[in-house]
């Protein structure tokens, strides 16, 4: 993590949490994020749930639809 932070705070654990839920949300309604068929928005989402992915892996169980898309 960025300036010697070893940990992650609590507050900040639940706004990942809510975000990464909130994100997931919209893979129960549609198989894209952006609508009906694959665009150039999924990939950019691809890009930036990855480098959260791999940040707050422990967080990132949480979300089912994720690993569906």
């Amino acid at each position: 993590m960025r300036s010697g932070v070893k940990k992650i705070s609590p507050a900040a654990r639940e706004d990942i949490k809510m975000l990464l839920s909130t994100l997931d949300s919209f893979l129960n309604v549609s198989e894209y994020f952006a609508g009906d068929e694959l665009t150039v928005a999924d990939f950019a989402f691809l890009a930036s749930v990855g480098s959260i992915k791999v940040t707050f892996s422990s967080i990132f169980t949480i979300v089912i639809n994720f690993y569906k898309f």
